[in-house]
């Protein structure tokens, strides 16, 4: 597996107020998490059509990722042994 590039720090809580008098009324966007549960009424969503069938979710905007098997007609998945393929 190839190695990711990690960065972490420690927050500098002293800066939370000068920061918020710099920027007033502007905020960080509300962090969206993945569903925990899926209800059987969604699996609708995940057939938009016979040709399409939608994988996953993109990692930046939470946005369904679809195969278009008209495109191509073949998928194949690699991974790790309980990586969530």
């Amino acid at each position: 597996m190839a190695a990711e590039h990690f960065l972490f720090a420690r927050p500098a809580l002293e800066s939370i107020s000068v920061l918020n008098a710099r920027y007033p009324g502007q905020s960080a966007p509300p962090i969206r998490l993945l569903p925990t549960d899926l209800a059987p009424t969604a699996l609708g969503t995940l057939y938009p059509a016979p040709e399409r069938v939608v994988i996953g979710q993109r990692e930046e905007d939470l946005a369904s990722v679809a195969v278009d098997f008209t495109d191509n007609p073949l998928l194949m998945v690699f991974g790790d042994a309980k990586t969530g393929k």
